[in-house]
């Protein structure tokens, strides 16, 4: 009998007519791909030879195999699980627009993590994109809101901090150029009693008693909010004040913030820096910019804003969400920072809360005692959005004159204490200093 010997990787190389036959019936031919290597005697060369050629002709005839009996599969975009359940079209985005629309893009996320498709878009999960600083000194747009205020006699210190949060120029311009006169003067008057107050307690304190700003950077902030609200929460706009102008100096938000409003990442940040963002009804904003203007001591307030989002089809409808505005102050009691939390509120829970708390619907709007349905605000809104809420259309009517009369009483009632408080103050420090937190640097100060 014949000697064989192995090495790593190579097959037996029989040596013979009576070893091929071994060899065939061992299956040495039917190893596919495999070397054989020559041990021993150069005349079983020409047998290697033959399995060779025997084991190729065999891998050519199995990948023809395959490749016949191998069907290709095209690649689709499936809807997500909820647009499944609902059997509604969907849009074959992470979050996709029917489940924004809904306020579930959380759940359309989670339940859809596995799969990823093309058309997935950014989430600003990246916390560098999730930034924003403002150059307003160099803004040419500012230039023109203080020249148009100062022409048309706004109150400079309202019509920006509404500009700030991001309402068009031409929008701002236009409610306040149609309030009437003596709500107009109401709103200087108070506006006039709050700066005062800033004035007095800034020489009090001392332009050289600076504090460190409330720099913190977007974990800590997030930490912060995880702490307030939850870990899920992702809802919120923070802006950066500064101290001594009152100007915004940054900004963050969450990385769910844009879905609030039914915009996507792409959209919601240069719409936000160009000012683009027209999310209220002219007299629901009026309602909300006083509001939180005439409430400057205030550290944590709830209100329940309606907003308008963009639906399915690029179409504006109305939401309802529960905003909470947090102030967070220095140690000489200077506004540093302002947070705006949302939350979405179904009809139930909206009910209860407005039960439990009637102020946290804007207390401004003369309406807050008689406040429709909760369905009923929302499917009016897009009249209300179009022309029935604009201030121009409200003046037209009596009826409409009276809510703008009962807003103005409203307005002088809020600012009383202030006026009051400015006229007392008045060449006393430290008197000044015994009002508490306030966000006097919400006004420029002479």
């Amino acid at each position: 009998m014949e000697s064989y010997h192995l090495s790593e990787g190579a097959v037996l190389a029989p040596h013979g007519e009576e070893d091929c036959a071994w060899a065939d019936r061992a299956g040495c031919a039917e190893r596919q791909g495999a070397d054989i290597v020559v041990w021993g005697r150069p005349d079983s060369l020409d047998l290697v030879q033959r399995m060779n050629v025997k084991i190729a002709k065999e891998d050519r005839m199995l990948v023809k195999e395959k490749r016949r009996t191998g069907t290709r599969r095209v690649g689709r975009n499936s809807a997500c699980r909820l647009c499944k359940l609902r059997k509604v079209k969907c849009d074959n985005v992470l979050p996709c627009t029917s489940c924004i629309f809904l306020g579930k893009e959380y759940e359309c996320l989670m339940q859809n993590s596995l799969s990823s498709p093309p058309q997935q878009k950014p989430l600003l999960r990246t916390l560098e994109s999730r930034f924003m600083a403002f150059d307003d000194e160099g803004n040419c747009n500012l230039a023109l809101l203080q020249r148009s205020a100062k022409t048309l006699r706004i109150n400079i210190g309202a019509i920006r901090r509404s500009w700030e949060h991001g309402y068009p120029l031409t929008t701002l311009l236009r409610i306040f150029k149609s309030i009437p006169g003596e709500l107009q003067d109401a709103i200087e008057q108070g506006l006039q009693a709050l700066k005062a107050i800033a004035t007095i307690r800034a020489k009090s304190i001392g332009v050289g008693a600076r504090s460190e700003d409330d720099e913190v950077d977007m974990r800590e902030l997030e930490e912060r909010i995880a702490m307030r609200f939850g870990v899920r929460h992702d809802r919120w706009l923070s802006l950066r004040i500064d101290r001594l102008t009152g100007c915004r100096k940054d900004c963050m938000f969450g990385s769910q913030m844009c879905h609030c409003l039914g915009l996507s990442p792409d959209e919601f940040v240069p719409q936000f820096l160009e000012n683009r963002l027209e999310s209220h009804t002219e007299f629901d904003f009026i309602c909300l910019c006083l509001d939180i203007l005439s409430n400057p001591r205030d550290r944590i307030s709830e209100r329940f804003w309606r907003i308008s989002r963009k639906g399915p089809g690029d179409e504006l409808v109305a939401g309802l969400v529960r905003v909470t505005i947090a102030r967070d102050f220095d140690e000489h009691g200077c506004l540093t920072r302002i947070t705006l939390y949302y939350d979405e509120v179904d009809e139930e829970d909206f009910s209860r809360c407005l039960a439990r708390n009637p102020s946290m619907w804007p207390s401004l709007d003369p309406l807050a005692h008689e406040l429709p349905s909760y369905q009923d605000l929302l499917t009016g809104f897009k009249k209300d959005l179009q022309f029935r809420e604009k201030i121009a259309y409200i003046r037209k009517s009596n009826a409409g004159m009276k809510r703008l009369d009962q807003l103005t009483h409203k307005i002088r009632e809020s600012f009383k204490p202030f006026l009051e408080a400015s006229s007392a103050l008045q060449g006393d420090g430290r008197a000044a200093l015994s009002v508490g937190p306030f966000s006097y640097g919400y006004f420029e100060r002479t």
